[in-house]
């Protein structure tokens, strides 16, 4: 993390850039995936709380002392994708891609499959367009 600080008479402003990488697992595999991040935020302190301050942005300093890890921590947790994928399908540890009765496959496979319950009207269909 690295940052600035501006103290003035009632306020104190940090201007901040948080750089890092976070371990996440692939939404696919369960691989861990290494995210990297950059995060810039601004954040304002003021010393003393008064009643014309309505911005939900702005912190109070209490005890005379200004941390930072609450908001460090909440803006990395804002940074945390939905989903991640990992680039290499064959990882050692990946989740499983079959089992019992199920398979992983791709869209182009599930709609070139062929219900085998229908596979006697497949027959009747290719014997009429054939006479």
């Amino acid at each position: 993390m690295k940052g600035t600080g501006v103290i003035e008479s009632k306020q104190v402003a940090f201007d901040l850039t948080i750089t890092g990488e976070m371990t996440l697992p692939c939404s696919r595999t369960l691989v861990d995936v290494n995210y990297p991040f950059a995060i810039s935020t601004k954040e304002l302190f003021v010393l003393h709380k008064t009643d014309d301050i309505e911005d939900e942005d702005v912190s109070v300093v209490e005890d005379d002392i200004i941390d930072l890890t609450p908001i460090v921590k909440e803006e990395i947790l804002l940074e945390v994708p939905m989903q991640i994928f990992c680039d290499q399908t064959d990882v050692k540890g990946a989740a499983p891609q079959e089992g019992n009765d199920w398979a992983v496959i791709s869209e182009d496979a599930h709609q070139n499959r062929i219900d085998p319950r229908l596979e006697g009207l497949k027959k009747l269909l290719e014997e009429n367009n054939e006479s």
